[in-house]
């Protein structure tokens, strides 16, 4: 009998942008950024449960890994997303893992102090038809690092 693959879905967290990338046999086959504007309400909570619950069902997730902002507790909505997302694996019998972004650079040998921009950029590098437009533009690099945040914690968790 043959065992299902391992299908990660890495979120990088956020209550305007997430960044996701889906891993399957090792191989990246998804990525994006879904976007949730204006200002903070109960209907956005359920907007950024939905879509992830979307990806979840379209790609048979097995593996959740979610990279959380640092002091996530400092922010309440951020602690309701994913609250919200750690139910929704739960009830679908997903296997979660949460990452601050010191784990991550760790478990990827990276130092915390000066490891995020070479960390990124090491990602950008192994995935260039991902990030053709990462540059220093503010605006274009906030949606590309939540995508490659995702990137990295959905790959550093099929490692695992």
């Amino acid at each position: 009998m043959s065992k299902e693959p391992k299908t990660i879905l890495g979120i990088s967290l956020g209550t305007r942008f997430i960044g996701y990338a889906v891993v399957k046999y090792m191989d990246l086959v998804d990525w994006g950024n879904k976007a949730f504007k204006g200002p903070w309400r109960e209907q956005k909570q359920v907007a950024i449960t939905w879509a992830l619950e979307k990806l979840i069902k379209r790609y048979n997730v097995t593996h959740l890994n979610i990279k959380v902002p640092h002091r996530i507790e400092r922010y309440k909505p951020l602690m309701l997303i994913r609250d919200d997302i750690l139910q929704l694996a739960s009830n679908n019998g997903i296997k979660t893992k949460i990452w601050s972004l010191q784990k991550l650079l760790s478990a990827n040998n990276y130092h915390s102090k000066t490891g995020k921009r070479a960390f990124l950029t090491k990602i950008a590098l192994k995935h260039p038809f991902v990030t053709h437009e990462y540059t220093n533009n503010d605006e274009v690099q906030v949606y590309y690092e939540k995508v490659l945040e995702a990137i990295a914690v959905a790959e550093t968790g099929a490692r695992q």
